[in-house]
Protein backbone atom coordinates (compact mmCIF):
# COMPACT_ATOMS: atom_id res chain seq x y z
CA UNK A 1 0.00 0.00 0.00
CA UNK A 2 3.34 2.18 1.13
CA UNK A 3 4.72 1.34 -2.88
CA UNK A 4 1.46 2.45 -4.90
CA UNK A 5 1.39 5.94 -3.08
CA UNK A 6 4.70 7.05 -3.13
CA UNK A 7 4.39 5.74 -6.77
CA UNK A 8 1.64 8.54 -7.82
CA UNK A 9 3.27 11.66 -7.55
CA UNK A 10 6.71 10.28 -9.24
CA UNK A 11 4.37 9.28 -12.23
CA UNK A 12 2.43 12.66 -12.55
CA UNK A 13 5.83 14.33 -12.58
CA UNK A 14 6.78 12.57 -15.27
CA UNK A 15 3.60 13.15 -17.52
CA UNK A 16 3.80 16.62 -17.05
CA UNK A 17 7.65 16.80 -18.18
CA UNK A 18 6.86 15.15 -21.72
CA UNK A 19 7.42 17.20 -24.36
CA UNK A 20 4.46 18.32 -26.37
CA UNK A 21 6.05 18.55 -30.33
CA UNK A 22 5.04 21.74 -31.64
CA UNK A 23 3.46 21.81 -35.47
CA UNK A 24 6.15 22.28 -37.77
CA UNK A 25 6.41 25.98 -39.94
CA UNK A 26 4.22 26.48 -43.31
CA UNK A 27 6.26 26.29 -46.24
CA UNK A 28 6.99 29.30 -48.26
CA UNK A 29 6.06 27.49 -51.16
CA UNK A 30 2.04 26.94 -49.59
CA UNK A 31 -0.14 29.56 -49.34
CA UNK A 32 -1.24 30.64 -45.86
CA UNK A 33 -4.67 30.41 -45.79
CA UNK A 34 -6.97 33.30 -44.74
CA UNK A 35 -10.31 32.46 -44.37
CA UNK A 36 -9.91 31.46 -40.07
CA UNK A 37 -8.51 35.61 -40.25
CA UNK A 38 -11.13 36.87 -42.62
CA UNK A 39 -13.84 35.10 -40.11
CA UNK A 40 -11.86 36.49 -37.24
CA UNK A 41 -11.52 40.15 -38.53
CA UNK A 42 -15.58 39.86 -39.29
CA UNK A 43 -17.65 41.85 -36.23
CA UNK A 44 -19.61 39.48 -34.03
CA UNK A 45 -23.13 40.93 -34.40
CA UNK A 46 -24.74 41.24 -31.06
CA UNK A 47 -27.90 39.35 -30.53
CA UNK A 48 -30.54 41.83 -30.57
CA UNK A 49 -32.88 42.58 -27.80
CA UNK A 50 -35.99 43.37 -29.86
CA UNK A 51 -37.96 40.31 -30.04
CA UNK A 52 -39.89 41.13 -32.96
CA UNK A 53 -36.70 42.08 -34.65
CA UNK A 54 -35.68 38.71 -34.04
CA UNK A 55 -38.94 36.69 -34.22
CA UNK A 56 -38.82 38.33 -37.87
CA UNK A 57 -34.66 37.00 -38.88
CA UNK A 58 -35.74 34.01 -37.68
CA UNK A 59 -36.95 31.27 -40.92
CA UNK A 60 -40.37 30.52 -40.77
CA UNK A 61 -41.65 26.90 -40.67
CA UNK A 62 -43.26 26.52 -43.73
CA UNK A 63 -46.72 25.46 -43.65
CA UNK A 64 -48.86 23.63 -45.96
CA UNK A 65 -52.00 25.64 -47.45
CA UNK A 66 -55.41 24.54 -46.26
CA UNK A 67 -57.34 22.70 -48.42
CA UNK A 68 -60.22 24.38 -48.97
CA UNK A 69 -63.51 22.83 -49.12
CA UNK A 70 -65.45 21.50 -52.29
CA UNK A 71 -67.74 24.31 -53.44
CA UNK A 72 -71.59 23.10 -54.42
CA UNK A 73 -72.18 23.63 -57.99
CA UNK A 74 -74.07 26.71 -58.42
CA UNK A 75 -77.77 26.41 -58.78
CA UNK A 76 -79.55 26.54 -61.92
CA UNK A 77 -79.93 29.17 -64.21
CA UNK A 78 -84.14 29.35 -63.50
CA UNK A 79 -84.42 31.92 -66.68
CA UNK A 80 -83.13 29.27 -68.84
CA UNK A 81 -85.05 26.58 -67.40
CA UNK A 82 -88.28 25.36 -69.17
CA UNK A 83 -91.23 26.52 -67.59
CA UNK A 84 -94.49 24.85 -67.98
CA UNK A 85 -97.25 27.62 -68.81
CA UNK A 86 -99.65 27.59 -65.92
CA UNK A 87 -103.36 29.37 -66.97
CA UNK A 88 -105.58 30.09 -64.77
CA UNK A 89 -109.09 29.30 -66.46
CA UNK A 90 -112.65 30.33 -65.56
CA UNK A 91 -114.87 28.16 -64.40
CA UNK A 92 -117.59 29.22 -66.38
CA UNK A 93 -117.41 31.75 -69.16
CA UNK A 94 -121.28 33.16 -68.06
CA UNK A 95 -120.77 37.22 -67.42
CA UNK A 96 -120.93 40.58 -69.34
CA UNK A 97 -117.56 40.38 -71.49
CA UNK A 98 -116.25 43.30 -73.26
CA UNK A 99 -114.59 43.01 -76.94
CA UNK A 100 -111.70 44.98 -78.05
CA UNK A 101 -110.20 45.49 -81.52
CA UNK A 102 -109.27 46.98 -84.71
CA UNK A 103 -111.23 50.59 -84.60
CA UNK A 104 -111.77 50.84 -88.31
CA UNK A 105 -112.96 47.15 -88.97
CA UNK A 106 -115.04 47.03 -92.50
CA UNK A 107 -117.19 44.19 -92.96
CA UNK A 108 -118.61 43.02 -96.33
CA UNK A 109 -121.05 39.92 -96.73
CA UNK A 110 -121.16 37.94 -99.68
CA UNK A 111 -124.06 35.44 -100.76
CA UNK A 112 -121.31 33.08 -102.33
CA UNK A 113 -118.32 34.68 -101.44
CA UNK A 114 -118.85 34.95 -97.68
CA UNK A 115 -117.59 37.53 -95.63
CA UNK A 116 -114.52 39.58 -96.28
CA UNK A 117 -112.90 42.22 -93.25
CA UNK A 118 -110.55 44.78 -93.20
CA UNK A 119 -109.57 46.56 -90.61
CA UNK A 120 -107.03 48.93 -88.98
CA UNK A 121 -106.50 52.04 -86.95
CA UNK A 122 -105.63 51.81 -82.87
CA UNK A 123 -107.29 49.66 -80.68
CA UNK A 124 -110.30 50.82 -78.84
CA UNK A 125 -113.30 48.91 -77.41
CA UNK A 126 -115.84 47.70 -79.94
CA UNK A 127 -118.88 45.35 -78.26
CA UNK A 128 -120.04 44.44 -75.17
CA UNK A 129 -121.62 41.20 -74.90
CA UNK A 130 -123.36 38.49 -72.29
CA UNK A 131 -122.11 35.27 -72.54
CA UNK A 132 -125.04 32.62 -71.19
CA UNK A 133 -122.44 29.20 -70.79
CA UNK A 134 -124.45 25.80 -70.57
CA UNK A 135 -122.24 22.78 -70.28
CA UNK A 136 -119.13 23.52 -73.01
CA UNK A 137 -121.66 25.49 -74.96
CA UNK A 138 -122.47 29.25 -74.15
CA UNK A 139 -124.75 31.59 -76.09
CA UNK A 140 -123.69 35.40 -76.73
CA UNK A 141 -125.73 38.22 -77.19
CA UNK A 142 -123.92 41.63 -77.86
CA UNK A 143 -125.17 45.71 -78.16
CA UNK A 144 -123.79 46.21 -81.16
CA UNK A 145 -123.57 44.83 -84.68
CA UNK A 146 -126.85 44.44 -86.57
CA UNK A 147 -127.37 41.24 -87.39
CA UNK A 148 -124.48 40.09 -85.25
CA UNK A 149 -125.79 40.79 -81.80
CA UNK A 150 -126.25 36.78 -81.21
CA UNK A 151 -123.71 34.15 -81.50
CA UNK A 152 -123.44 30.26 -80.56
CA UNK A 153 -120.25 29.31 -79.04
CA UNK A 154 -118.12 26.35 -77.17
CA UNK A 155 -115.82 26.06 -75.06
CA UNK A 156 -112.96 24.25 -73.47
CA UNK A 157 -109.99 24.20 -71.39
CA UNK A 158 -108.01 25.83 -73.61
CA UNK A 159 -110.01 29.28 -74.93
CA UNK A 160 -113.93 29.47 -76.77
CA UNK A 161 -114.91 30.39 -80.08
CA UNK A 162 -118.01 31.86 -81.54
CA UNK A 163 -120.28 32.48 -84.91
CA UNK A 164 -122.29 34.62 -85.99
CA UNK A 165 -123.99 33.30 -89.00
CA UNK A 166 -125.78 36.10 -91.54
CA UNK A 167 -127.14 33.71 -94.22
CA UNK A 168 -124.55 31.56 -95.61
CA UNK A 169 -121.39 33.26 -94.45
CA UNK A 170 -120.37 33.68 -91.06
CA UNK A 171 -118.27 35.40 -89.05
CA UNK A 172 -116.10 33.54 -86.44
CA UNK A 173 -114.13 33.81 -83.22
CA UNK A 174 -111.52 31.93 -81.48
CA UNK A 175 -109.25 32.49 -78.82
CA UNK A 176 -107.30 30.84 -76.09
CA UNK A 177 -107.37 31.99 -72.33
CA UNK A 178 -104.26 33.95 -71.49
CA UNK A 179 -105.69 34.03 -67.63
CA UNK A 180 -109.49 33.86 -66.31
CA UNK A 181 -110.96 36.90 -67.36
CA UNK A 182 -108.82 37.13 -70.64
CA UNK A 183 -109.45 35.37 -74.17
CA UNK A 184 -106.74 36.42 -77.07
CA UNK A 185 -107.60 35.58 -80.50
CA UNK A 186 -109.05 37.21 -83.72
CA UNK A 187 -111.95 37.45 -86.16
CA UNK A 188 -112.13 35.46 -89.48
CA UNK A 189 -114.67 35.48 -92.32
CA UNK A 190 -116.03 32.45 -94.13
CA UNK A 191 -118.82 30.26 -95.84
CA UNK A 192 -120.62 27.63 -94.30
CA UNK A 193 -118.84 27.72 -90.94
CA UNK A 194 -115.23 27.41 -92.67
CA UNK A 195 -113.01 30.62 -92.41
CA UNK A 196 -111.59 31.71 -95.59
CA UNK A 197 -110.14 35.18 -94.33
CA UNK A 198 -107.52 35.42 -92.49
CA UNK A 199 -107.41 36.80 -88.28
CA UNK A 200 -108.36 40.16 -87.28
CA UNK A 201 -106.51 40.67 -83.64
CA UNK A 202 -109.25 40.53 -81.01
CA UNK A 203 -109.17 40.28 -77.46
CA UNK A 204 -112.19 39.75 -74.64
CA UNK A 205 -111.77 40.79 -71.34
CA UNK A 206 -114.73 39.58 -68.77
CA UNK A 207 -116.06 42.87 -67.15
CA UNK A 208 -116.61 43.01 -63.05
CA UNK A 209 -120.13 42.17 -61.85
CA UNK A 210 -122.62 45.20 -62.26
CA UNK A 211 -123.32 46.66 -59.03
CA UNK A 212 -125.97 49.20 -58.24
CA UNK A 213 -123.81 51.50 -56.41
CA UNK A 214 -122.28 53.95 -59.06
CA UNK A 215 -123.40 57.39 -59.57
CA UNK A 216 -125.97 58.02 -62.58
CA UNK A 217 -124.35 59.38 -66.27
CA UNK A 218 -125.99 61.89 -68.08
CA UNK A 219 -126.79 58.90 -70.85
CA UNK A 220 -128.69 56.63 -68.16
CA UNK A 221 -131.34 60.04 -68.06
CA UNK A 222 -131.17 59.86 -71.80
CA UNK A 223 -132.35 56.31 -72.36
CA UNK A 224 -135.36 57.00 -69.75
CA UNK A 225 -136.52 59.84 -71.73
CA UNK A 226 -136.37 57.43 -75.51
CA UNK A 227 -137.71 54.69 -73.52
CA UNK A 228 -140.89 56.70 -72.50
CA UNK A 229 -141.50 58.21 -75.69
CA UNK A 230 -141.37 54.77 -77.23
CA UNK A 231 -143.88 53.74 -74.38
CA UNK A 232 -146.22 56.56 -75.47
CA UNK A 233 -146.34 56.36 -79.09
CA UNK A 234 -145.07 59.97 -79.94
CA UNK A 235 -141.07 61.05 -80.08
CA UNK A 236 -140.39 64.52 -78.38
CA UNK A 237 -139.54 67.35 -80.76
CA UNK A 238 -136.29 68.19 -81.20
CA UNK A 239 -135.17 65.33 -78.84
CA UNK A 240 -133.33 63.45 -81.70
CA UNK A 241 -131.45 63.84 -84.54
CA UNK A 242 -132.66 63.33 -88.37
CA UNK A 243 -132.29 59.68 -89.15
CA UNK A 244 -132.07 58.76 -85.68
CA UNK A 245 -136.31 58.39 -85.65
CA UNK A 246 -136.32 55.37 -87.83
CA UNK A 247 -133.17 53.82 -85.74
CA UNK A 248 -135.58 54.37 -82.69
CA UNK A 249 -138.31 52.66 -83.92
CA UNK A 250 -136.29 49.45 -84.92
CA UNK A 251 -134.47 50.03 -81.80
CA UNK A 252 -137.18 48.88 -78.96
CA UNK A 253 -140.53 47.06 -79.49
CA UNK A 254 -143.53 48.16 -77.74
CA UNK A 255 -143.84 45.44 -75.50
CA UNK A 256 -140.49 45.92 -74.50
CA UNK A 257 -141.32 49.61 -73.98
CA UNK A 258 -144.71 49.01 -71.92
CA UNK A 259 -142.04 48.00 -69.30
CA UNK A 260 -140.95 50.08 -66.67
CA UNK A 261 -136.82 50.77 -65.99
CA UNK A 262 -135.83 49.98 -62.04
CA UNK A 263 -132.09 49.91 -62.35
CA UNK A 264 -129.73 50.93 -64.60
CA UNK A 265 -126.20 49.74 -64.48
CA UNK A 266 -123.35 51.54 -66.57
CA UNK A 267 -121.43 48.95 -68.45
CA UNK A 268 -118.94 50.68 -70.45
CA UNK A 269 -118.18 52.92 -73.82
CA UNK A 270 -118.38 51.23 -77.22
CA UNK A 271 -117.14 52.85 -80.81
CA UNK A 272 -119.73 51.30 -83.47
CA UNK A 273 -118.70 51.15 -86.83
CA UNK A 274 -119.14 47.35 -88.50
CA UNK A 275 -119.51 48.80 -92.48
CA UNK A 276 -117.79 51.79 -94.20
CA UNK A 277 -120.74 53.55 -95.09
CA UNK A 278 -121.85 53.73 -91.27
CA UNK A 279 -121.29 56.64 -89.16
CA UNK A 280 -118.53 56.06 -86.31
CA UNK A 281 -120.46 56.36 -83.10
CA UNK A 282 -119.42 56.32 -79.10
CA UNK A 283 -122.29 54.98 -77.40
CA UNK A 284 -122.73 53.97 -73.52
CA UNK A 285 -123.97 50.47 -72.46
CA UNK A 286 -126.31 49.53 -69.81
CA UNK A 287 -127.61 46.41 -67.90
CA UNK A 288 -131.29 47.74 -67.02
CA UNK A 289 -133.58 46.08 -64.72
CA UNK A 290 -136.92 45.95 -65.35
CA UNK A 291 -140.22 43.66 -63.72
CA UNK A 292 -139.73 41.32 -66.64
CA UNK A 293 -136.20 41.06 -67.04
CA UNK A 294 -132.92 42.52 -67.82
CA UNK A 295 -132.24 44.65 -71.21
CA UNK A 296 -129.00 45.68 -72.03
CA UNK A 297 -129.27 49.51 -74.24
CA UNK A 298 -127.15 51.30 -75.78
CA UNK A 299 -127.07 55.13 -76.96
CA UNK A 300 -125.55 57.86 -78.00
CA UNK A 301 -126.12 61.81 -78.43
CA UNK A 302 -124.43 64.30 -80.51
CA UNK A 303 -122.55 67.37 -79.11
CA UNK A 304 -126.03 69.04 -79.05
CA UNK A 305 -127.61 66.48 -76.88
CA UNK A 306 -129.69 65.29 -79.27
CA UNK A 307 -129.86 60.95 -79.82
CA UNK A 308 -128.66 59.93 -82.44
CA UNK A 309 -128.72 55.94 -82.20
CA UNK A 310 -130.51 53.85 -79.60
CA UNK A 311 -131.06 49.84 -79.32
CA UNK A 312 -132.29 47.58 -76.45
CA UNK A 313 -132.45 44.37 -76.36
CA UNK A 314 -133.61 41.24 -74.27
CA UNK A 315 -131.04 39.28 -72.11
CA UNK A 316 -131.50 35.34 -70.77
CA UNK A 317 -133.13 35.92 -67.18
Amino acid sequence: MLKAVCLLPILLLTACAVPIPEAPPPSSSEPVPVVAEEQAAAPVQAASADPVQSEAARPKARHSAPVAPATPPPPADLDRQPIEELVIRPGSVTGFWRLTAARIIDVDIGLFSGVHIRYGGEVRDRNICWFEQKGHSFGASCASGGALKSAEGSVDDEGLSMRWWVGAATINFSGKFTDAERVQGGFSGGVIGVSVTGDVPAMLTKLPAPSGDQQERASAALIRMVWEDVRRGVLTEGRYEGIAVKRINQGMSREMAAETPRQMIYLGEILTRWRKEQRELLQDVYLVQTGAGRRMCRVSANPQGQVVDFNCLALPN
